[in-house]
């Protein structure tokens, strides 16, 4: 199968289509023929060599993508053709991977081919932080840093369905802080950006 191996560090360039085995489930796992995937920012980091959850190279990027399984291991509960979002620390920038069955996520009705891409990793991490670290209320003011990116995107969108009131702040991305639900944004680079933050949520954040 093709696969975007990473050899060596470096920028977008470096990640060069290689011919590779395809790999085979096991007991437990099941294998998702790759439709579209999701690029995230730690993939980037770890493209460049400074992601620390990254295993030795060469390997394949990839912690997410949405696809249909083809096979079954052996003690599988799952059905070949049934469609999901998998997970998975690397592997996806491929046309198939191999993940334990709890790793794939039946698909999201309603999301399309992209959307269903681009939940997993950035949505749960946006969820685990303000649900099971932060416990955040529906009578919380939320401050968001780097909200226009993925994580930063559904923590607002999180955040605003629960009925928090939220500032978010961004490099100058405004537009799109709003568009996902902030209730206020703030541009990091201007030296003021603390005293706006002050004046419209004088009492601080939660």
């Amino acid at each position: 199968m093709k696969a975007y191996v990473l050899k060596k560090h470096g920028p977008a360039e470096s990640l060069k289509i290689s011919e590779i085995e395809k790999p085979e489930p096991g007991p437990g796992q099941v294998r998702v023929k790759v439709k579209t995937i999701g690029l995230n920012y730690a993939e980037i980091l770890s493209r460049k060599g400074i992601y620390n959850w990254s295993p030795k190279r060469p390997y394949t990027l990839g912690m997410e993508c949405y696809g249909v399984i083809d096979s079954v291991g052996e003690n599988v509960k799952r059905k070949v053709g049934e469609k999901v979002i998998a997970g998975s620390q690397f592997g996806s920038y491929a046309e198939y991977i191999v993940v334990d069955e709890h790793l794939a996520l039946k698909a999201i009705p309603g999301f399309n081919e992209n959307e269903q891409a681009a939940v997993l990793v950035n949505f749960l991490t946006a969820y685990i932080a303000l649900f099971e670290l932060a416990r955040i209320r529906p009578s919380d003011s939320v401050l968001i840093t780097s909200a226009a990116g993925g994580v930063g995107s559904a923590a607002i969108m999180f955040a605003k369905a629960l009925g928090c009131k939220i500032a978010g702040a961004s490099g100058g991305k405004d537009k799109i802080v709003r568009s996902v639900g902030a209730d206020f944004s703030v541009d990091y680079r201007n030296e003021n950006w603390k005293e706006k933050l002050g004046e419209k949520f004088p009492t601080g954040f939660d």
